[in-house]
């Protein structure tokens, strides 16, 4: 087994050792009661694959055991303190695009439906609120793309994104403050931006996955 790193995480008054194998072991941790790390496998003395079965049942659920085709192996490895409720699980990373793809689609969803509530809002107190919702996750989204592309792309590509960027927001921020400018302070100026702003960073949220391969 090749340990990748080591990562130490105070949680609770307890510290947790996270090992990073590279290579699966079928083995599941756990504090015990003495906040002693202990290890349970689901592979016999002789090294072969065991029943997953006979871990205990507290940690299955952190491994989520019950939605794996094959029961009686472990996928992920995980450190579970039992008694404190807490727990790390391990889990296979998707490719940058993917993964930039995923976060965009959920958030357009989310963007989308908004919309519709927006549509059918009563009052304008009603309508800030939900912009001002878009803003966030809109705003979530796109810095979670812009951190898969700051680690997954080579140095010029970035630094082009970069460039490419900072124009960007400075855009953003002047056609969202234009906006809300048209009703001179009144109550439907903070719609107004709110809508430019969310609206303005769901695009630029497609737009840069174009920079991940």
């Amino acid at each position: 087994m090749i340990i990748d790193f080591v990562l130490l995480l105070l949680a609770g008054g307890c510290i947790f050792f996270i090992l990073n194998r590279k290579e699966s072991d079928d083995t599941a941790t756990e504090l015990n009661e003495n906040n002693e790390i202990q290890v349970e496998s689901s592979k016999d003395s002789s090294g072969d694959n065991g029943n997953a079965s006979e871990i205990d049942e507290e940690v299955q659920t952190w491994l989520s055991i019950s939605y794996q085709e094959q029961q009686d192996t472990l996928e992920r490895l995980a450190l579970v303190n039992v008694k404190e409720n807490q727990g790390i699980i391990s889990f296979e990373r998707m490719p940058a695009k993917e993964e930039a793809e995923s976060s965009y689609n959920r958030t357009k969803e989310s963007y989308d439906y908004y919309n519709d509530m927006i549509s059918a809002a009563v009052t304008t107190a009603e309508m800030v609120e939900m912009t001002s919702t878009q803003v966030d996750f809109t705003d979530d989204c796109l810095n979670e793309i812009w951190r898969l592309i700051k680690y997954n792309t080579d140095e010029a590509t970035f630094n082009k994104a970069l460039e490419e960027q900072r124009q960007w927001l400075e855009d953003r921020d002047a056609k969202a403050k234009e906006a809300s400018g048209e009703y001179d302070g009144g109550s439907f100026a903070s719609v107004a931006y709110n809508d430019t702003y969310a609206s303005m960073t769901m695009e630029r949220c497609e737009k840069l996955l174009e920079y991940l391969k």
